[in-house]
């Protein structure tokens, strides 16, 4: 066979891949968010008040995310290989620095390699803390309402610990700032 129908039948499998793939992610994926009445408890999922979970922050302290409570935490799981994860970074830095002598608390969870998430914190500037997560924060993003695993994702409490949005992808400054000012 000549190198030109390898070739040929190489880009026909890959259009067909990528077709599927389209297909398949809009089959299977959820809402991007969900956004929880503050009065819903009977229909919220199984965690929906701020976990009391333990985590490494990048120079191996441990820090429960309940010392947090009381104020408004934006809880997101990210990655730094992942490019929506990384897009969203800059809105998150902007926010903090608005609202966080307000009572925001952003509070970022690497699912990643701890010098990959330490070299992308220092050259994006990151002024939140970043928690270090293995699989015990994928199993944990789950219970919050991450049904696939899926990078990255997003939970908004309120200052009593209640989940107020879920939100899977990546999300924009105009959708936090409208969960998180009521809040404020």
């Amino acid at each position: 066979m000549k190198l030109g129908h390898h070739i040929a039948i190489v880009l026909v499998a890959g259009v067909l891949s990528l077709a599927a793939g389209y297909g398949v992610h809009h089959w299977v994926t959820p809402p991007r968010s969900d956004t929880l009445p503050r009065d819903a408890d009977a229909i919220r999922p199984q965690l929906s008040q701020l976990p009391l979970a333990v985590l490494p922050d990048l120079n191996g302290a441990a820090h429960n995310l309940g010392k947090w409570r009381g104020q408004v935490i934006v809880l997101n799981f990210w990655a730094s290989w992942c490019p929506p994860c990384r897009n969203e970074m800059p809105e998150f830095i902007a926010l903090q620095e608005k609202y966080g002598t307000r009572g925001l608390q952003i509070l970022g969870v690497a699912i990643d390699d701890p010098e990959d998430a330490r070299r992308f914190a220092e050259s994006v500037g990151i002024n939140f803390p970043v928690l270090l997560g293995d699989t015990e924060a994928i199993e944990l993003s789950q219970q919050l309402g991450n049904r696939f695993s899926g990078l990255p994702f997003t939970v908004v409490f309120d200052r009593d610990g209640l989940a107020v949005l879920r939100h899977g992808g990546e999300i924009d400054r105009e959708r936090l700032e409208q969960t998180i000012l009521p809040l404020l």
